[in-house]
């Protein structure tokens, strides 16, 4: 077309998800960030404004991540607003990850080893069923605990002992090698991972007791 006709000179708006380089030069696109532009390389018979718009529809990364966690993902990767796309590590990019809880009854627990002190994992199960008779073994969480938190729930777990395992399944011998056995009364809040294909927990952190969610009530949610 004639360049000099202004019937074929016409404006461009562009929405950029992603832009790494131009030129093979990497260049920083903040995306969905208020107030950024940048002139659009073009034909010369193409005219520009504003260039690169910010989405006005723009989802923010909280309501990502929930989605991303809503289907079972791992998570999502970030990038800082502004940095230039780079082919090597940076600190400018992130990885947010997923992380679920839920409460379980706690069924046992191991000695603690070295310089740690009251116990060193606690054994966790759900029910098949709400008030349902099957207790499965769901895993360990170790870490979440300070020394405060280590005596209280030591304590507790001291006076409900029992001898033998409350689980409706046996564990392997390894699995249960050091365990000490309660009565499945105590419930508690864990952030894991995810769950593994055998039912077990990934990556698992204690969070609190939970004494207002009755045993007998806690299943796979």
């Amino acid at each position: 077309p004639d360049k000099n006709d202004p019937a074929n000179v016409f404006f461009v708006t562009r929405f950029v998800v992603t832009c790494c380089a131009v030129d093979a030069q990497p260049i920083g696109v903040p995306v969905y960030h208020p107030g950024w532009q940048n002139e659009y390389k073009t034909d010369s018979w193409v005219t520009t404004t504003s260039g690169f718009h910010p989405n006005p529809d723009a989802a923010s990364h909280e309501s990502i991540l929930e989605s991303d966690c809503s289907m079972s993902l791992e998570g999502v990767i970030g990038k800082r607003a502004g940095s230039p796309y780079r082919s090597a590590r940076s600190p400018d990019w992130i990885k947010l990850k997923c992380r679920r809880r839920q409460e379980f009854v706690i069924v046992g627990y191991t000695a603690p080893k070295g310089s740690r002190s009251g116990f060193g994992a606690l054994l966790l199960a759900v029910h098949d069923e709400p008030g349902g008779a099957e207790l499965r073994y769901a895993g360990r969480v170790g870490t979440g605990f300070d020394e405060a938190r280590l005596a209280d729930i030591l304590g507790r777990l001291q006076a409900i002992a029992r001898k033998d395992s409350p689980l409706t399944k046996a564990l392997t011998a390894s699995q249960r090698r050091g365990v000490r056995w309660v009565e499945p009364q105590l419930v508690a809040e864990v952030e894991f991972a995810e769950w593994t294909a055998d039912a077990i927990v990934r990556q698992a952190a204690f969070i609190a007791l939970r004494s207002d969610k009755p045993a007998e009530q806690i299943i796979r949610e």
